[in-house]
């Protein structure tokens, strides 16, 4: 869906404003502030995604890109789940910010311990509007639609889910 034209015109504003949010700000804990303010801002208006990225899939979870910047500087997409879905857990390994668009999101937090195993350290509901900063360790769940945007291209996901984490990812790559 790479064409602004096309894009709702709220949409567009966003991806220009965050485009020039990375270009000038260095600091992680500044952009991810600054994007989160702005997705904020973007979650205030109804049908910023067109339906067709809405769609659940019945058998997994589904990550439909939506903007990859020129420069590969962000990625923006629409995470759909359905009743019964989750991510495994998995770390972004970079910045990201997420905006729950329609339903609720159970968000679980992870740090490993000493023995390698994930110790979770907190859960927290997200509901419609909220936009924060994404975790480094965690595992999603329950029906919504959400917004990521990450710093590179590298860093979005497609994770194989069926109702129970398989533990698999694949590199999105532009195109697919």
């Amino acid at each position: 869906m790479n064409n602004l034209e096309n894009m709702d015109p709220h949409f567009r504003r966003f991806v220009e404003k965050i485009d020039k949010v990375v270009k000038m700000e260095t600091e992680e804990k500044t952009i991810t502030s600054k994007v989160a303010e702005h997705m904020g801002d973007l979650l205030k208006h109804e049908d910023i995604i067109p339906e067709a990225y809405k769609k659940p899939n019945p058998d997994k979870y589904t990550l439909y890109p939506l903007y990859v910047a020129p420069d590969n500087s962000f990625s923006i997409a629409s995470a759909v789940w359905d009743v019964g879905q989750s991510t495994p857990i998995h770390d972004h390994r970079t910045w990201g910010v997420i905006g729950i668009v329609q339903g609720e999101e159970n968000e679980i937090h992870y740090e490993f311990s000493t023995n390698a195993q994930p110790k979770k350290v907190m859960e927290r509901q997200l509901k419609k509007g909220m936009s924060l900063f994404a975790a480094r360790l965690i595992k999603m769940s329950t029906k919504s639609l959400v917004l990521q945007m990450y710093r590179a291209l590298e860093s979005m996901f497609t994770e194989e889910t069926s109702g129970k984490s398989s533990g698999e990812c694949t590199i999105w790559k532009q195109g697919r």
